[in-house]
């Protein structure tokens, strides 16, 4: 199950901004947290493997995403990639805080991580896991 998610569809328009998950306890979360700007639901998107590779490729996500704070999240993951901010090549993600965030591995002695694409932002550096991977 998703954490505090937030997906927009590729090729979407418009703006997701001034988004806040504060307190937040999550047990055994899958993406305990995600913001993924290049959804593609691909039974919608394409009806053959070539169609769903070609539109998956032209399209980048366009929905500008802003001003999303992550604050007092606690908590265990199932997924080692703890926090993954995948924005798209277009507008990406701006202004992105992540502060006293604190997970732990669901499965005994994993290690969690950060993944970040093209996502600007600030967070703390003596939680886990830790994200230096947000762009200035």
């Amino acid at each position: 199950m998703n954490g505090a998610r937030i997906k927009t569809w590729k090729g979407g328009r418009g703006y997701a901004r001034k988004i806040s998950f504060e307190r937040i306890r999550m047990i055994n979360a899958g993406n305990p947290i995600i913001i993924d700007q290049t959804y593609v639901n691909r039974m919608a998107a394409a009806s053959t493997d070539e169609e769903y590779d070609a539109w998956s490729s032209s399209s980048s996500g366009d929905v500008e995403i802003s001003d999303v704070s992550y604050k007092g999240v606690i908590g265990s993951s199932t997924d080692a990639r703890a926090v993954y901010f995948n924005c798209g090549d277009g507008a990406g993600c701006r202004n992105i805080v992540v502060e006293d965030v604190e997970m732990t591995s669901a499965v005994a002695g994993k290690q969690l991580f950060a993944v970040c694409n093209n996502a600007h932002g600030t967070s703390s550096a003596d939680r886990s896991p830790r994200v230096p991977c947000l762009l200035p």
